[in-house]
């Protein structure tokens, strides 16, 4: 499983640490890069939680495999683009790469816990980092380099082999199947999609009830703004602030890597003797601070060290972040829970890209994104306040517990739905 989230990853970012350069690199135009992160930020936002519910119906496994041969196929667009013409089939792949991205993402985080026992859940998501931070570090500059030699074609060729060997990755894996959360028996189109939507409002309004999860869904809104924020002000600020070229841009922005690796490896090894809570309220809060003071920097070493040193608590703050959702939620909820951070962090995201493009009119990016430093500190403090800490992987609070759909259908109509602890 891991192997085959490692080769799934590697495509994406080989694609999309490229795409967008070779859009402006065609047209010139800030614009028409910009619509490629439209494209692929409209999937998450409109059909992310709706996804985790389908993930939630579906055998994970083969949800995964499904997804992966689905971008295979989509690429094959890419290697027919002619020279001229290329713009609307680049961002159609765009969008269809990031909408199978919403039901791969969401199976995968669900599927760990029932691949791995419960208390090695943080060393399993500690490998997941590792995947993040190994190809933030390689990944883009290997698609630069197959970019700039072998052209496009090139890339896609590399991104579709990625594919298909992590299907082949994930075929291979081995373990329980979860009982069928729908009823088998065959039934009209339109009552089977009556059913689906309310297992979907099911789903959100046991949500709307169990306060870790409302705590950790504001988590991912603070951070996914923050995120946005750093997307469209980071390289005014090394262009500007710093006076710094395209190399150092390529520093600065693979620098929190390289924390991360060392992240990923020690939280790895120390498990779950880490308090959960504990360690993500205190991890926000470094990542806070550590920001704060780099943006307010002058020189290009003292950013690239400092953003160096933010990577290993944001790579904590990832781990640690995900096992909580994965402790707190049960099989049968856990990929719309899933689905549901990936709404949330979606639309915050964009309203991040939205408020630093209008407010870098009237303030520097140092200021912005000192602020959004600001948002991370802050929920740091909300985590820690928010309840007692629990051992790190052993989270025994009372997660939200499965509803079958006959009792999904006979709980629609009533203002409230019952929980068991």
């Amino acid at each position: 499983m891991w192997l085959g989230s490692l080769l799934s990853t590697i495509g994406d970012w080989v694609l999309f640490a490229i795409l967008p350069f070779f859009v402006y690199q065609e047209t010139g135009s800030p614009v028409a890069t910009g619509l490629m992160l439209i494209a692929q930020v409209v999937p998450p936002a409109f059909f992310g939680s709706l996804a985790g519910t389908l993930v939630d119906r579906w055998d994970r496994r083969w949800t995964m495999i499904g997804c992966n041969l689905a971008r295979a196929a989509i690429l094959l667009i890419l290697l027919m683009v002619p020279s001229t013409g290329w713009s609307v089939p680049v961002y159609a792949v765009a969008f269809l790469l990031s909408l199978c991205a919403q039901f791969f993402t969401p199976a995968r985080s669900a599927l760990i816990p029932d691949v791995v026992p419960r208390d090695a859940l943080v060393g399993a998501n500690s490998l997941d980092a590792l995947i993040g931070a190994v190809t933030r570090l390689v990944a883009p500059a290997v698609g630069g380099v197959l970019l700039t030699i072998y052209g496009l074609g090139s890339v896609v060729s590399v991104d579709i082999a990625t594919f298909l060997v992590s299907a082949v990755c994930v075929a291979l894996i081995r373990h329980r199947p979860r009982a069928a959360s729908v009823d088998p028996r065959p039934r009209p189109v339109v009552a089977g999609w009556r059913l689906l939507w309310m297992e979907h409002i099911d789903g959100l309004r046991q949500f709307s009830r169990h306060r870790p999860l409302i705590m950790l869904l504001a988590v991912n809104a603070a951070v996914s703004l923050s995120y946005g924020i750093g997307n469209v002000l980071l390289i005014v600020f090394v262009r500007d602030t710093l006076q710094g070229n395209a190399m150092d841009f390529g520093v600065v922005s693979s620098a929190q890597a390289v924390g991360g690796i060392c992240a990923a490896i020690a939280l790895g090894a120390l498990g779950s003797r880490l308090p959960l809570n504990a360690t993500l309220g205190v991890a926000l809060l470094l990542v806070g601070g550590i920001l704060f003071v780099a943006f307010g920097q002058t020189s290009v070493p003292a950013v690239v060290l400092l953003l160096g040193l933010s990577g290993a608590p944001i790579t904590t703050t990832f781990i640690t972040f995900q096992t909580r959702i994965q402790s707190a939620v049960s099989g049968e909820y856990r990929g719309r829970a899933f689905g549901l951070i990936g709404l949330t962090g979606s639309v915050a995201m964009f309203a991040g890209i939205g408020t630093a493009s209008v407010a870098t009119v009237w303030t520097g990016p140092g200021i912005l994104l000192q602020g959004s430093a600001i948002l991370y500190a802050l929920m740091g403090m909300l985590v820690l306040v928010s309840r007692e800490s629990q051992p790190l992987g052993q989270d025994r609070s009372p997660g939200i517990t499965p509803t079958s759909p006959r009792q999904a259908h006979h709980n629609s109509g009533r203002s409230g739905i019952p929980r068991r602890g």
